[in-house]
């Protein structure tokens, strides 16, 4: 039988849903970036636009990884010292 979770644990759930989408995305992005130079060859145009712009997103989504995780310690933090003790 499924229990209701409760508006907090479906906050943490979907933030680290939304964590691990992120991870999946930086490495699937850093992948690309590296064989981007072989796939375009000999046009360095092309080639450094695309590799900035993934360089650029990988950046956004590291910022929004580290985010999402020094706030998840933080509350954790802050539930402690109220001695809150997991999911209410």
């Amino acid at each position: 039988m499924r229990r209701e979770l409760s508006p907090e644990a479906r906050r943490r759930r979907n933030e680290l849903i939304i964590i691990g989408i992120i991870s999946i995305l930086i490495v699937i992005l850093t992948t690309i970036e590296l064989k981007i130079p072989r796939e375009l060859g000999n046009h360095p145009d092309r080639q450094n636009i695309i590799i900035f712009s993934l360089i650029n997103i990988n950046i956004i989504l590291i910022l929004l990884l580290i985010f999402l995780v020094i706030r998840n310690l933080v509350k954790l933090i802050f539930e402690r010292k109220r001695k809150v003790l997991g999911p209410n």
